[in-house]
Order: structure tokens, then C-alpha cells, then sequence
């Protein structure tokens, strides 16, 4: 019985994670608890549920936990995937231009890697948005510099630069 609980939680979590998740939790650039859900539940959740799950099979606990982090890498790489596809979508069906302002660009830096990141303000109705930190492969643009944006006209958070696609 335990065993049919778990499974029933963990295709309500899945179901949840893909499609009852709202624009306003994936695309929110607040710094509330919310923009932290979907990887609360995926990188916490979902494994207690496999734990769960597996535990109820007579398996050795070594294996249940190595079941357990495998979930992790399948459903995260796949729900970032999903996430570009319903972007890349609403961005096509309901995307709208604006011109946006640099107002922070920074280097990074770390193994093999070396980039200039930026992130654009832009208006809405009067409402100001910022783009999501995004790739300056040739260091071309510099802070006051006016790019081209496209935002979802549902939910301008989620949005792109396009001289940086």
C-alpha cells in the first residue's frame, strides 16, 4: 500500500514539476522562496520520493541512495530542456520587441572557462524588467549600450536579447 502512495506522490510531483508550475514561479526574478520551488522540488523532493519508493523493493540501501541521485540527473537536464522549449515557444507565439538598456555587465571566470556576462533593463506598460544574465561571447557591448529584447507579452520576465541569440 505504502509502495502504490509513493508512486501515486511521485507522478503527482512530475505532473507538478512540468506542467502545474506557473509562469510567475519560473520566470520570477523575485528573491522569495516561490523562484526557489521548482529546484526544491526536483533536487529535494524527487529523491526522497525514489528513496521512498525503492525502499518499499528489496533493494541494498547503497543502491536505493545511487537510484535515488541517478533521479536527480535525468529530471533535471530534462527539465531544463523542457524550460527552453516552453521559452523558446511562448517567446514565438506572444513575444513582443522593446529596446532595452546594459546596465550591469561583469566578467566570469572558473576551470576553462572565461565570459562577460550582461543584463538588460527594459519597459513594459511602465513597468520596468530586467533580462536574465546573458552571454557577451565577443565583450561588444558595454553598459548604456541599447540592444534589442523580445519579451513574452504574458510575462515579460521571460524575455531574451537578441543581439546575444
Amino acid at each position: 500500500m505504502k509502495r502504490v502512495i509513493y508512486i501515486l506522490l511521485y507522478i503527482i510531483l512530475i505532473i507538478t514539476i512540468f506542467f502545474g508550475l506557473s509562469d510567475r514561479i519560473i520566470y520570477g526574478q523575485q528573491q522569495d522562496l516561490l523562484r526557489w520551488l521548482p529546484f526544491i522540488l526536483l533536487f529535494v523532493v524527487n529523491p526522497i520520493l525514489v528513496f521512498l519508493i525503492a525502499r518499499t523493493f528489496e533493494i541494498k540501501k547503497n543502491t536505493v541512495i545511487g537510484i535515488a541521485a541517478l533521479s536527480v540527473l535525468v529530471w533535471g537536464p530534462l527539465y531544463g530542456i523542457y524550460l527552453n522549449k516552453m521559452k523558446d515557444k511562448e517567446l514565438t507565439l506572444h513575444g513582443k520587441p522593446t529596446m532595452g538598456i546594459v546596465y550591469k555587465k561583469w566578467h566570469t571566470s572558473g576551470r576553462n572557462r572565461h565570459e562577460w556576462l550582461l543584463k538588460c533593463r527594459f519597459y513594459v506598460n511602465g513597468v520596468e524588467y530586467s533580462t536574465f544574465s546573458e552571454e557577451d561571447k565577443y565583450n561588444q557591448y558595454k553598459i548604456g549600450d541599447t540592444l534589442h529584447v523580445v519579451y513574452a507579452e504574458r510575462t515579460p520576465t521571460n524575455c531574451e536579447i537578441l543581439e546575444l541569440k
